[in-house]
């Protein structure tokens, strides 16, 4: 457990989220599998005046592609698929038109390096944002629909909710099972993720949901405007089983099958370089570090979870407030315990000592954006 000085330091850092009255979070600070710091703060329902607690369930948003991508080593580890398969050996219904420059496969899907639209942002630009029951059918037919990529497979990263998407269809066409009762067969129940579970639109009741809020120009808070499965991430949980699933990225396996090291392997792409992107699994250098996380977000909830083997730290935030950042409570947290064990100096003194040397003028230097 650490010091009562260093948890008010971490405490300090949410201080800002952690006002009387408003929405809130909950975080876990991991050291060697165990929790050295737990938090949560605000409320989870600011009608009922309900506090935000270990049980409190949160939306994860694209958090859950780290789940979608083990369960596909799972099936790969079962010899029910290879990453390098065509994928339209699974989904026939794609366009030929799709594929010009040869096959995609399931690892482009896993890396974001597929090339292909993402319906998401197709569902945008036709106005819709709200959820219905048939979301997934339409995001199905969206990809079934396309006549063309963005780009060649493999030639670039491209952060794409299409991916995922035909995944989960991939997962369902192969087991019989939808892909968040698949998820629940392999990672959920023998992780001992009890609360964790897919809620496929808004109008569906689940004990413990904390709301989602954003923060209005006129002072109250608001309910965020949900994507519930437009982007198809629509997996909830509590800060107790991102704890399990971050530790499970520690252990490396899931049962007997190799997980982390296989989701950390960063994707090499054909116009030069490795992106920080492994199978499912943003792959980070923070200060000479790797780090091994990944962000979900949608209006009203925000979450982050990340895991660095060098320093054996894993770090889960859980918000139902639009504003938080968790990404940047992540590093903040990371500095007050570790600051002298980063071999490199922190971004903002390379940024200082850029600025420095530049030549621009302290006026010049007012006028630049993002200093």
């Amino acid at each position: 457990m650490l010091s009562q000085a260093t948890q008010n330091q971490l405490r300090k850092i949410v201080a800002p989220y952690d006002r009387a009255g408003e929405p809130g979070g909950a975080l876990a600070v991991l050291q060697h599998g165990e929790i050295a710091f737990q938090y949560c703060f605000g409320l989870a329902n600011l009608e009922h005046q309900i506090a935000i607690d270990l049980h409190t369930r949160f939306h994860i948003v694209s958090t859950t592609k780290t789940l979608t991508a083990a369960a596909i080593l799972i099936l790969q580890a079962r010899g029910e698929l290879s990453l390098d398969d065509d994928i339209r050996q699974f989904l026939p219904e794609l366009t030929s038109q799709l594929f010009p420059h040869g096959p995609i496969t399931i690892r482009h899907l896993l890396s974001m390096t597929s090339g292909l639209r993402d319906v998401l942002e197709i569902l945008r630009l036709r106005g819709t944002w709200h959820a219905s029951p048939q979301r997934e059918a339409d995001m199905l037919a969206l990809a079934y629909a396309m006549q063309d990529v963005n780009c060649p497979p493999g030639q670039r990263y491209l952060y794409n909710n299409t991916n995922f998407v035909l995944l989960a269809e991939i997962i369902r066409r192969i087991t019989g099972l939808d892909a968040d009762a698949f998820r629940r067969e392999v990672t959920y129940n023998p992780l001992g993720m009890g609360a964790t579970g897919a809620r496929a639109s808004d109008d569906q009741v689940l004990p413990n949901l904390a709301t989602g809020y954003i923060a209005s120009d006129t002072g109250y808070f608001v309910r965020g405007v949900n994507l519930l499965g437009i982007a198809g991430d629509v997996v909830t949980t509590c800060l107790d089983d991102m704890v399990k699933w971050v530790n499970a990225l520690r252990a490396g396996v899931i049962g007997d099958v190799p997980m982390t090291e296989q989701m950390a392997l960063r994707t090499a792409v054909s116009n030069g370089g490795d992106v920080f992107y492994g199978l499912g699994l943003a792959v980070r250098d923070y200060r000479g570090r790797r780090l091994y996380c990944h962000s979900g977000s949608q209006p009203g909830y925000k979450t982050h979870i990340a895991y660095m083997p060098e320093l054996d730290f894993g770090f889960v935030m859980l918000s139902n407030r639009e504003e938080i950042r968790p990404t940047v409570r992540c590093v903040e947290m990371m500095e007050v315990l570790y600051q002298a064990k980063f071999p490199r100096p922190h971004p903002a003194a390379a940024v200082s000592e850029q600025l420095e040397t530049s030549g621009f003028t302290p006026d010049q230097l007012q006028q630049l954006a993002g200093t």
